[in-house]
């Protein structure tokens, strides 16, 4: 059996970059998605450099859909083991005040790109009986900051569809996890301060290193059939003081029917 292969989105910077220097480290190789030229570039030569790693790349917008279809087929015909999608941009503002392509263009990458992507890679691994999923999804699912909207909704689209999908996919060897970070210190954390929510107001020790947090999520897929994961206990306990009372009601009423409803 030859090394495992992982495929990341938004892989040039960021999450996407500290998943690809993680698994590089563990001697998978790698498939690298992004819409960055120069930084996919640079990112898979420093990683070929240092762990000696087989790195491919693909330079793709996500958005466009003959983009979204080259990196489907890519999928679809490789024997993965890891799939991230992480691929992803905020545009702050009220929905009514923010161009519309912009909004079109996020569901695109958020939600569209990741369902082609896990129909085109779970044949294969179910076939193989093994295989990870992490749809890296976000803490605004539960903290819903006013002028995210559009976010936070494509975000909430990762997690019920990864729930879902750990159903769909119970005993077949394939694991899905919906990760959601809370204040990582990341490009996309950076652009979005609001007149509710400024990044520079957030205390430093709630702050994580995506390093941290990619290593922690890989230890819960690895050890756990949990599929929301919240990286750190305090993290979890904001996402409850700072989450709007309905998201967590939903949340709670969620897992009991989904409970109840498994097997029938």
């Amino acid at each position: 059996m030859g090394n495992p292969t992982a495929l990341i989105t938004g892989a040039a910077s960021g999450i996407g970059r500290a998943f690809a220097e993680e698994l590089a480290r563990r001697g998978h190789r790698l498939i690298l998605v992004d819409k960055s030229d120069g930084g996919l570039v640079k990112g898979a030569d420093e990683l070929r450099s240092t762990h000696g790693v087989e790195v491919e790349t693909i330079v793709a917008n996500l958005a466009n859909s003959a983009d979204a279809e080259k990196v489907e087929q890519k999928i679809s015909q490789t024997d993965l083991d890891v799939l991230i999608n992480n691929a992803g941009f905020v545009t702050p503002g009220k929905l009514t005040e923010t161009p519309l392509q912009g909004q079109l263009d996020m569901i695109a990458v958020h939600c569209v790109a990741p369902m082609r992507f896990c129909k085109a890679a779970i044949p294969r691994m179910v076939a193989r009986r093994r295989g990870w999923i992490i749809n890296v999804s976000s803490r605004d699912v539960f903290c819903r900051f006013p002028r995210t909207v559009n976010y936070a909704a494509t975000k909430g689209y990762l997690w019920i569809m990864s729930e879902i999908l750990r159903v769909e996919l119970a005993d077949s060897g394939v694991k899905v996890q919906a990760l959601c970070p809370t204040w990582v210190r990341t490009n996309i954390n950076a652009s979005i301060p609001t007149s509710h929510f400024d990044p520079a107001k957030v205390p430093g020790f709630l702050w994580m290193e995506p390093r941290e947090l990619v290593r922690r999520s890989l230890r819960a897929i690895e050890r756990s059939r949990r599929v929301l994961f919240i990286p750190r206990f305090r993290d979890r306990l904001l996402v409850s003081a700072f989450g709007s009372r309905l998201g967590l009601a939903a949340l709670a009423v969620y897992r009991r029917l989904r409970r109840a409803t498994v097997g029938r």
